[in-house]
């Protein structure tokens, strides 16, 4: 496309601006925040000798001082000179995908699903070996799979290159969760279905590629019910209002827009405390959240310890689970290593290990790393570490 001599100083600008500002900005200090549905690319580390890089290239994407801005301006760019939508004029392999009447996706739910079918039985299999060791101690897990955004609101997707084979891939693994299901397993993707086909309200942010409030309390009361049925009964579930966002897809484009998301809560007669805990020695062990109840009369709790081990659905999540224990502490599970997973897990009576469906075989698909956690994790349990011990 030629543009018109007036037209091509201002772009020429833009185009200095987005390019050394970014790099002015980062030796006056400033430094690049996530702004896209996972953490900052690590620094790459020599000792991965040439496999580091392929490390390079999102280590410095992630890292551009002012990134969101730049994003922000290439939006502006694209609706107020060229008058396209912002999602349009993505790169061959965008990040987002627009669908019906507005919806946005990730398009990385799609990417990760094209997978051979082998790796599913290698994640599911780990879990089996995990809710065994812990069997064996006397503890319990419980396992549960957030579905994909493009998994539960299929019908706004709009045609794209990934699209069939995504699909084969969800059916054949939401089929083999129905039919041969992992110990511990929570089957969240029927609780949605009927909870969608009842009320008829969305579970999902339009804007976001996580589920919302609604679908938390779901989660809860299906996980809390599988414990303990009577858990429930002790519950009200309240409408505290609208609360406007603006969702992680929509920033990723640029946009700042927000749409309004119903905040629920879950009313149960207890006293809560809540915590920060940074007591690991473990390199690069995150923080975990610990929240200890004070129940009232008839308010029943799951005694001893939990450990709540999540990722970002994980944390929508978090706050309505935490009221039903006595004491839960929750970390989240993304780039953990080995001994860290262990060393949490090895905290609980009761294990509870939320992922998301396109992190799956991420996160449980690597037989080395589940190894290396099992074997600490035996080493933990069978030395006699108790609750809340080492």
């Amino acid at each position: 496309m030629s543009l018109p001599p007036r037209q091509r100083l201002p772009l020429a600008l833009l185009g200095a601006l987005l390019l050394f500002v970014p790099a002015l900005a980062a030796a006056a200090g400033v430094r690049a925040q996530p702004i896209e549905n996972h953490p900052l690319a690590p620094r790459p580390s020599i000792g991965r000798g040439w496999d580091a890089v392929d490390d390079v290239v999102p280590f410095a994407n992630d890292h551009l001082a002012l990134r969101d801005r730049a994003i922000r301006l290439d939006t502006w760019v694209d609706e107020q000179v060229f008058g396209d939508n912002p999602a349009s004029g993505q790169d061959a392999d965008p990040k987002v995908l627009v669908g019906d009447d507005g919806w946005l996706f990730l398009a990385e739910d799609l990417t990760k699903a094209c997978r051979p079918a082998e790796t599913v039985a290698t994640a599911l299999a780990n879990v089996d070996a995990l809710h065994d060791a812990l069997g064996r101690h006397g503890k319990r897990l419980v396992f549960l799979i957030a579905p994909d955004k493009t998994t539960f609101m299929d019908d706004r997707l709009r045609s794209s290159p990934g699209l069939p084979c995504a699909r084969r891939f969800k059916a054949d693994l939401w089929r083999r969760l129905a039919t041969r299901p992992p110990r511990g397993y929570v089957d969240l993707r029927r609780r949605l279905d009927a909870e969608s086909s009842k009320t008829g309200e969305f579970l999902y942010h339009r804007a976001d590629t996580h589920w919302n409030d609604r679908a938390a309390v779901v989660a809860t009361r299906a996980v809390v019910e599988l414990i303990d049925p009577g858990l429930w009964t002790s519950s009200t579930v309240v409408r505290l209002g609208d609360v406007a966002r603006t969702g992680d897809l929509a920033r990723m484009l640029g946009s700042r827009s927000h749409e309004q998301a119903p905040h629920l809560g879950i009313r149960r007669n207890v006293t809560r405390t809540v915590r920060m805990i940074r007591e690991s020695k473990i390199p690069d062990s995150p923080e975990a959240f610990e929240v200890i109840n004070e129940a009232g009369p008839n308010t029943p709790l799951v005694p001893g310890r939990a450990v709540f081990l999540y990722d970002s659905f994980g944390a929508v999540l978090y706050p309505f689970l935490s009221t039903y224990f006595a004491n839960i502490e929750g970390t989240n599970h993304l780039l953990m290593p080995p001994e860290a997973t262990a060393e949490r897990i090895a905290h609980g009576d009761t294990v509870i290990y939320e992922v998301v469906e396109r992190h799956l075989i991420d996160q449980l698909g690597d037989s080395d790393y589940w190894r290396s956690v099992l074997t600490d994790l035996e080493r933990r349990l069978g030395a006699g570490a108790m609750v809340g011990g080492p």
